[in-house]
């Protein structure tokens, strides 16, 4: 018999962070109606690496205004769990003269 393997963030879910998980389990789409500082964020990266896990997903694409999609890269660094931090490739892209593209790999600080 197979044991089931389960998504373990490095950072647990407070109480509002597990309510909007459970919320959103399983659906196709989604949208977190919360408050500013409510680190939305970090549902976003848990679901993510709850369906990457169960094979259902293979990427996430994160479309931010200026000023805040930095911030992501910094998410996925304190919240994916160490087995998906090791898997995964950052990418973010400033528009402009190019200078802007960035790529991190394995623990989502470092520039490749």
């Amino acid at each position: 018999m197979l044991k089931r393997v389960t998504y373990r963030p490095r950072r647990p879910a407070d109480e509002n962070q597990r309510a909007a998980l459970a919320k959103m389990r399983g659906r196709e789409a989604f949208a977190l109606l919360m408050a500013m500082r409510m680190r939305k964020s970090k549902v976003v990266v848990d679901e993510f690496g709850e369906t990457e896990l169960a094979g259902k997903v293979n990427d996430l694409v994160v479309i931010a205004p200026a000023g805040c999609y930095r911030t992501w890269v910094q998410a996925l660094d304190d919240a994916l769990s160490d087995d998906l931090r090791e898997r995964i490739a950052v990418h973010f892209w400033t528009s402009g003269s190019g200078a802007g593209e960035r790529t991190w790999r394995i623990d989502c600080t470092s520039p490749a």
